[in-house]
């Protein structure tokens, strides 16, 4: 699996032959949030969720683990 967020996204969204539209559809993002995303910026907490559920994956999966951590320390924070 790829080891970016942004080649993760990619790689599953062309794996399952969507395009860029149909993703952001299905996940309530911009079209251009979503190349954004696969071009390298940073997801929010919202963007893996989305995500995350859309492509019915956890969202650690999806993340990967340093994204993964950074989320749950920023969940934590708004917790706070």
């Amino acid at each position: 699996m790829p080891t970016t967020f942004a080649a993760r996204v990619s790689a599953l969204r062309r794996d399952r032959h969507l395009t860029l539209d149909a993703l952001a559809s299905a996940a309530n993002l911009n079209p251009q949030t979503l190349g954004r995303l696969e071009r390298g910026l940073p997801p929010t907490l919202d963007h893996v969720a989305r995500l995350s559920r859309t492509l019915a994956l956890p969202a650690a999966d999806l993340a990967g683990l340093a994204v993964a951590d950074r989320l749950r320390a920023l969940a934590a924070a708004e917790g706070q």
